[in-house]
């Protein structure tokens, strides 16, 4: 069920926007001649839509035996944990029966970062596990942010380890540029050549591991898993933490190539991960892949195909795990 939080009236055009663009998706997958299944997911899209444009602003969803505070002006997270319950909640859990079998969890238990946090989700199911002994959920944008601090506080859980930031090679200050119909698509500003004129910036502090670990009081040895979901910023990221400490975390990414090709970062991404880890796994499908040529193949794979069907996620199991 629903419940209204507040109402302020969506952007009619982005709406009517949004509505074309999920019944052209509809038609192009051919999911109209397939299951009712497809037909639900797209009345409740549509459902979901007309919630915003009524001027309801933000809904309480249940959520993995939780709850989740979303907006409907987001109509990808929080369109489809209303769809679905969850948020990539089969990759997630594919990972963490990953690493256990690998042995991660043996001894004192690591501590969980999600990169890119969002409203989220991935901190809840994180939290929800028990697995961990902190988890630190690192998010740049502020209304992302606002709404990660009260997604905490709803279920229980203290705020403390949740930073405003974006995670990045190096500290310092830095630009996020903002969505206007995706609210986990906002983007770190590289440079000049970077900056999209439709997209308003914000001002944002850049954290690396060592930064974040002395904020948060880690000691040099504490083992880490990372989510990381940056839209592009991946390489800047794993970047950022100590290769000694790299090799011994496990660390997932969604890996989206055009992105990644647009900025100039995808061989340098597959040169250091295939250095660090030794067992890369495709989330989806189970698929392990041996070597940066392996990468490579994926990575031409993903390009052929268009938008957001050219992305998925990895799985990457330290050299030292």
């Amino acid at each position: 069920m629903i419940a209204p939080e507040s109402a302020q009236p969506p952007g009619q055009a982005r709406d009517l926007r949004l509505a074309a663009l999920a019944l052209w998706g509809f038609v192009r997958s051919g999911a109209f001649l397939s299951s009712g299944k497809e037909w639900r997911r797209m009345f409740m899209s549509a459902k979901w839509l007309a919630v915003g444009h009524l001027g309801v602003e933000e809904v309480v969803l249940p959520f993995e035996g939780m709850r989740l505070i979303a907006r409907t002006g987001d109509h990808f997270v929080g369109c489809r944990v209303y769809m679905d319950g969850h948020f990539g909640r089969n990759e997630f859990q594919k990972a963490l029966a990953l690493a256990r079998e690998a042995g991660f969890f043996g001894g004192t238990p690591p501590v969980f970062v999600d990169v890119g946090a969002n409203i989220g989700t991935h901190t809840l199911y994180a939290l929800g596990s028990g697995l961990f002994s902190r988890v630190l959920s690192v998010e740049p944008s502020a209304e992302n942010y606002a709404h990660l601090c009260r997604n905490l506080a709803i279920n229980g859980f203290p705020t403390t380890d949740a930073v405003r930031a974006a995670f990045s090679s190096t500290a310092g200050v830095g630009e996020l540029a903002l969505s206007g119909l995706n609210f986990g698509d906002h983007r770190v500003v590289r440079g000049e050549g970077d900056r999209d004129a439709a997209r308003p910036v914000e001002q944002i502090e850049l954290v690396d591991l060592p930064r974040l670990s002395q904020r948060a009081q880690l000691g040099p040895d504490t083992r880490f898993m990372f989510w990381i979901d940056t839209q592009g910023h991946e390489y800047e990221v794993l970047s950022g933490v100590p290769p000694a400490q790299l090799s011994q975390s496990v660390f997932a990414i969604e890996y989206w190539p055009q992105l990644l090709q647009r900025n100039g970062t995808l061989d340098a991404l597959h040169a250091l991960v295939t250095q660090t880890a030794d067992r890369i796994i495709v989330l989806q499908d189970g698929r392990r892949l041996r070597s940066t040529a392996d990468l490579d193949a994926l990575a031409k794979e993903l390009l052929r195909k268009p938008g957001e069907e050219g992305q998925l996620d990895l799985l990457f199991l330290g050299s030292r795990v």
